[in-house]
């Protein structure tokens, strides 16, 4: 059976990134945790992306913040990542992924949930969002 790489979606935060992967048909995406901003993040995505057979990146980012901090973080990001992965990277408005992360966990009767819940389901709902896109709806 015919598959392609999967996709990762990252979620960038100051101190940890949020992530979410893709089935290798590209139909499922699924929480897969987060990873510290250190020393060793930017081997660890290398690994990870080489592990899982990414050939696609998909990045978080608020479109009404264009100008502000909060991009300019993730242009840097961007900007490292590229050094250390050749995938091609695109771009998927973030802007509500944390607020959906959270009410998906209070739906689920989750009243406390872990940051590193909150960083891979908001990277889940960017991979969704970018999924659904791409369908056209």
């Amino acid at each position: 059976m015919w598959s392609m790489g999967r996709i990762l979606a990252i979620d960038v935060g100051t101190k940890k990134i949020g992530l979410a992967l893709t089935d290798p048909l590209r139909l499922i995406a699924s929480p897969w945790g987060s990873l510290h901003r250190d020393t060793s993040l930017w081997s660890s995505l290398k690994s990870l992306c080489e592990r899982e057979s990414v050939d696609l990146i998909v990045v978080g980012y608020v479109a009404l913040d264009y100008y502000g901090e909060a991009t300019a973080m993730v242009k840097n990001f961007v900007a490292e990542l590229k050094k250390v992965v050749d995938i091609p990277i695109e771009f998927q408005d973030e802007s509500h992924s944390s607020q959906e992360a959270e009410r998906y966990l209070r739906s689920r009767g989750r009243k406390k949930s872990s940051r590193e819940d909150r960083d891979s389901l908001a990277a889940t709902c960017i991979l969704w969002e970018y999924l659904e896109r791409q369908k056209g709806t």
